[in-house]
């Protein structure tokens, strides 16, 4: 699910806070 949540981020061009 990481990977979903890292594109996500990668699109809305914030960093993977979530991370």
């Amino acid at each position: 699910m990481t990977g979903y949540l890292l594109a996500l981020f990668e699109c809305n061009g914030e960093a993977p806070l979530l991370l």
